[in-house]
């Protein structure tokens, strides 16, 4: 994997994570939801941006 495309997908995950943040205040969805966040793959991720 390349440098770039893994500095996309970082910044991808922070915007995900902080946009998901901006949502819901809920620390509890958070927790919940940060890992699952730092799992995807760059598949999930042009599955995201598809739908």
């Amino acid at each position: 994997m390349d440098v770039q495309l893994d500095d996309n997908i970082k910044k991808y995950k922070h915007k995900l994570w902080k946009s998901l943040h901006n949502y819901k205040k809920n620390t509890y969805a958070l927790k919940e939801a940060r890992p699952k966040i730092k799992q995807l793959t760059i598949d999930d991720i042009k599955l995201i941006q598809n739908t």
